[in-house]
């Protein structure tokens, strides 16, 4: 099992790298929408990241 500060340092790291520099990429969604993504699989996969993916939006919803 990862370090849950292990996680919180490499999102603090890439989301002051990201969004702290301004990002181009950043802006492509208005500040004030919510934006939302569904992940599809053809098949039965493994999901690499997703404790860093859930540490970095609970991050970013409590930045909105």
């Amino acid at each position: 099992m990862i370090d849950a500060a292990v996680i919180a340092e490499d999102v603090q790291r890439a989301l002051e790298e990201d969004v702290g520099s301004g990002d181009l990429s950043a802006n492509l969604i208005p500040f004030d929408v919510t934006a939302t993504a569904t992940l599809i699989a053809r098949e039965r996969c493994v999901l690499a990241g997703r404790p860093w993916a859930e540490a970095a939006f609970k991050v970013w919803g409590s930045l909105c």
